[in-house]
């Protein structure tokens, strides 16, 4: 029998061994919204927790991914093996390892997608972590891997409009899907003298990321704290343990939605001050408009794009994330005027709610699955 007519339409499978079963684009954006609009949605993940059904999505675990290299890229090929057995309309992929397991998906008949979240290839290229040689090497491996697989997949869906016009060389069936918040998420906002005096930065915590400027910049402002939350290597951690501004710093770890926007409504400032590496100068933050949803005003790093949406929006300030001077004087600023900090703070929530939110990027993503998924019925 031929494979196209075994297809039962309708079905769709998102595959993923490298984020977590929520992870807030993959499930609570994706997967929801297209099972709220209609699809049979299986997510197939590797974290070892076990299957499980919410919200009408399927969560199938093919048991703890593997960390070495080698056994990533086989974990790939079982995952794609798992989900095959679906005949799903389409198989929707989210990590760049997958990448040779969906080509081969793509071979047997099937339709990819492949969402591309980041530019991989520049991330290896710019990664501090590892030697030269296999920075080049990964660099190379991970864009041809990319252009063949952008070539053969029936869509890539980009994050941010630096990675869309990256695939649009290879492939006309690229489409800009946003990484940008659910306003039901953060509803309302508390005023800003009801807030503690603090900052907050609630995301991944990395150097290149900015933390040890905004450790440093506490040390300006007695009594100012850090509501800091998010994934961190122990090594680092310990590191900023040491720091003599540790003791401004309410570390929560990594916490959920709930507790994000719980954390944002009761901070005064957001920071945003990534180092300027290449693959960070063209992203969206989703935390930068998370902040602006929550009423607060933003302080970022003066990135080209970032300006323009901080001076689009209103939100804010940016500032060259390596001196302390302007950020603390950013700081200060919003601090001693509250009414300034309450009318960015309005202003970015009012952006984000009429421009740059889940909302209007879902219609995008359902209009890549109608224009595919018909063909393979």
């Amino acid at each position: 029998m031929n494979l196209i007519t075994m297809v039962v339409p309708h079905i769709v499978c998102h595959l993923t061994t490298q984020h977590t079963r929520f992870d807030p684009r993959i499930f609570q954006k994706e997967c929801l919204g297209l099972a709220n609009a209609g699809y049979s949605v299986t997510l197939y993940v590797a974290d070892g927790r076990g299957p499980e059904a919410i919200q009408g999505v399927s969560i199938q675990d093919i048991g703890r991914a593997g960390s070495s290299v080698v056994s990533q890229y086989k974990d790939g090929f079982r995952i794609v093996r798992e989900a095959a057995k679906r005949k799903a309309a389409l198989y929707h992929f989210h990590d760049p390892v997958l990448l040779p397991a969906c080509i081969w998906l793509k071979l047997q008949g099937h339709a990819v997608v492949y969402d591309a979240h980041e530019d991989t290839p520049m991330e290896k290229l710019t990664s501090e972590g590892l030697p030269l040689i296999k920075r080049l090497v990964y660099y190379v491996l991970f864009g041809t891997m990319e252009m063949v697989g952008a070539w053969m997949f029936d869509g890539v869906i980009a994050a941010t409009p630096f990675i869309e016009k990256k695939f649009k060389r290879f492939t006309s069936r690229t489409a800009l899907v946003a990484n940008y918040p659910k306003v039901e998420e953060f509803e309302g906002s508390a005023s800003m003298p009801s807030r503690e005096h603090a900052l907050c930065y609630v995301g991944a915590i990395t150097k290149d990321r900015g933390i040890k400027e905004m450790m440093d910049v506490l040390g300006d402002f007695p009594g100012l704290k850090l509501n800091l939350a998010g994934p961190v290597d122990e090594g680092l951690l310990k590191e900023l343990s040491l720091h003599p501004n540790w003791k401004s710093v309410e570390y929560m770890g990594v916490i959920s939605r709930q507790e994000i926007a719980l954390v944002l409504n009761r901070s005064k400032i957001g920071l945003v001050i990534l180092h300027p590496k290449k693959n960070y100068l063209e992203a969206l933050p989703t935390k930068l408009f998370e902040y602006m949803l929550c009423g607060i005003p933003v302080i970022a790093s003066n990135f080209k794009l970032w300006e323009t949406l901080v001076e689009e929006s209103g939100a804010g300030f940016c500032v060259d994330p390596f001196s302390r001077e302007q950020l603390s004087s950013r700081i200060k600023h919003l601090l001693d005027n509250p009414e300034v900090a309450e009318t960015m703070g309005k202003q970015g929530r009012r952006y984000v709610v009429e421009n740059k939110n889940w909302k209007k990027e879902i219609s995008r993503l359902l209009a890549v699955y109608e224009r595919v998924i018909p063909a393979t019925k």
